[in-house]
């Protein structure tokens, strides 16, 4: 993915409380590939791009539609 759509995937993750950090995938080359990633317990990094889409589009899903309750009277 760009970096322009890494943001916007960051974004949406903090809204649902993904965790994850955009970065490049290859450090030395901030104009290339973006991907999302976790810090893993030995210091290495981990991707995890598709958790987080996948992650992210769950959490949409879940969100209630726009509209109204109307009680039943009883």
């Amino acid at each position: 993915m760009t970096a322009d759509e890494a943001r916007k995937l960051h974004e949406a993750m903090s809204w649902y409380g993904v965790l994850g950090t955009p970065a490049p995938v290859s450090p030395a080359d901030p104009t290339g590939e973006w991907g999302i990633y976790r810090d893993a317990a030995d210091g290495s990094r981990l991707d995890v791009t598709e958790e987080a889409r996948s992650a992210v589009e769950a959490a949409r899903l879940r969100q209630p539609q726009r509209g109204f309750v109307i009680p039943q009277a009883g």
